[in-house]
């Protein structure tokens, strides 16, 4: 919450000392500890959770008008990267009050990645490709690099910044499951 804090405080000097109207920024941060991965995020930049056979575990939900579209059911989730009113974000850190993060926290399992990234990246790139591509055995850089250049390639119309984190976590989600359900089983039977 304190960076959020910060960020809109910054931005409102800012705005204030140079007499700007309209600026703001989106947020995604991840922190992780042990085997627990604490997001917070504002506006359409997203952070994803990706297993090892390159399936999107989880991700941010975009602060956006063609988000909305999709919650009250007159969009598909397909349709957002091709909507006219794709990059209109309905919550950002702009110097203002009451535009809130969403906070997040994830169990994170062996051979999980953490991606966060602009819009500049997601758009022209499917949730299948980042997947795909983030799922591979090379070098987090080398794969950033590669996904860059392919959404330039793609679209290259917006700012295109993302981390990959591999965490070494040693924690199999196969075991993991295993261990709750004896957990539950034996708490049920009591």
């Amino acid at each position: 919450m304190k960076i959020v804090e910060d960020s809109n405080d910054e931005i409102k000097k800012y705005r204030r000392e140079h007499n700007i109207e309209n600026m703001g920024t989106t947020l995604t941060a991840a922190l992780i500890l042990n085997d627990q991965l604490f997001v917070i995020n504002i506006g359409d930049s997203r952070t994803y959770l990706i297993a090892s056979d390159g399936k999107i575990r989880k991700k941010t939900k975009d602060h956006s008008y063609v988000q909305e579209l999709v919650d009250n059911g007159f969009l598909t989730e397909d349709k957002i990267r091709d909507h006219p009113k794709r990059n209109l974000v309905t919550r950002i850190i702009d110097g203002e009050i009451g535009n809130f993060a969403d906070f997040y926290h994830w169990q994170i399992f062996k051979g999980d990645a953490v991606l966060l990234c602009c819009d500049g990246l997601w758009e022209p790139l499917s949730d299948e490709l980042i997947g795909k591509s983030i799922s591979t055995d090379k070098d987090p850089q080398l794969i950033a690099e590669s996904m860059a250049e392919s959404a330039n390639d793609m679209d290259g119309s917006d700012n295109i910044s993302l981390i990959i984190v591999k965490p070494d976590i040693q924690l199999n989600e196969k075991e993991y499951v295993e261990s709750k359900t004896v957990k539950f089983e034996k708490e049920k039977g009591k």
